[in-house]
């Protein structure tokens, strides 16, 4: 049958399966297609989705492990976490605009701005994930010097909270939509924010996965692509995600006009080698050569 443009037999497709496709991604506004895909009638029957607060790092645990099959990751954990032996592959780009993370600190902090910052401690969801790595980032930039004791795990954002009513001088990067309501609240302080280098967010897949059901991913990238391009496209598109993530109005627009959906499923190596040579430049990767950056590509996506 042929359903939203993209050709499906569900039927050929249940029967084959072993399992559902398992997907996951984080319960945020980004991920507002996946959850419209997962709600579909015949979709519903092909595949689950499963949300993860602790993100990246915990979406990566999940699939070395295979409790999960698909993955919508940050561009730099996904690289990250591939190079140090997750036996998946990014698949296809999702998100090709890059992610403003705000830095925050607990309001009551005594840190007013950047220039209070004296020897920064991080909140972390993960090790290896986007909280992690971005903070790396963000200090290169700021001259500062980090190591492990700079980091507290705290898993995800209700972490991060308690940990910040604890250490108020704890910093905490996250994307600064989702953590805008604290921000609005008076529970966090906003002290300056940070733009990612590189888009975003990629599809991840199990090999084992590529190697057994490709069709089935293609048509559910494919489908989740489509998806995304009538939302963003639709004249409520903004207003359904306001409401679906709790969202003030005038913030999801501003993201909304912001935020570019990938159309394409093909991957500039170029750009996978930008990710993991900055990794690298901050101490925290040390492979960057071509052979080893080809196994983070499905082969079949590259340009």
């Amino acid at each position: 049958m042929k359903k939203d443009g993209i050709t499906l037999n569900f039927v050929e497709m249940k029967s084959m399966a072993e399992h559902k496709i398992r997907c996951a991604g984080v319960p945020e506004h980004f991920c507002y297609p996946w959850r419209m895909v997962s709600r579909d009638r015949e979709w519903s029957e092909v595949m689950t989705w499963t949300e993860f607060p602790g993100g990246t790092g915990a979406m990566s645990a999940a699939l070395r492990i295979a409790e999960i099959d698909v993955a919508v990751l940050l561009t730099e954990g996904a690289v990250a976490e591939i190079l140090k032996g997750n036996p998946s592959s990014i698949y296809s780009y999702y998100v090709d605009s890059p992610l403003n993370w705000g830095v925050h600190v607990n309001a009551s902090s005594n840190i007013l701005t950047v220039a209070d910052i004296e020897e920064p401690q991080f909140a972390i969801s993960r090790f290896n994930s986007g909280s992690h790595l971005m903070a790396f980032l963000y200090c290169r930039d700021h001259a500062w010097t980090l190591n492990e004791c700079s980091f507290e795990v705290v898993n995800n954002l209700d972490g991060a909270r308690q940990s910040m009513r604890e250490h108020t001088d704890q910093l905490f990067m996250w994307e600064k939509f989702t953590t805008k309501p604290w921000v609005d609240s008076g529970e966090f302080r906003r002290i300056d924010e940070y733009t990612g280098p590189w888009s975003s967010f990629v599809i991840v897949v199990r090999n084992e996965i590529l190697a057994q059901r490709l069709e089935e991913i293609k048509a559910l990238v494919a489908a989740v692509q489509f998806t995304a391009s009538n939302i963003k496209a639709h004249p409520r598109g903004v207003d359904a995600i306001a409401r679906a993530y709790g969202l003030n109005a005038d913030d999801a627009k501003i993201w909304f006009e912001s935020v570019r959906w990938s159309r394409s499923t093909l991957i500039d190596p170029k750009d996978i080698k930008k990710v993991a040579q900055t990794l690298a430049d901050v101490g925290v990767l040390d492979v960057t050569d071509d052979a080893k950056l080809a196994q983070v590509l499905f082969s079949s996506t590259t340009v």
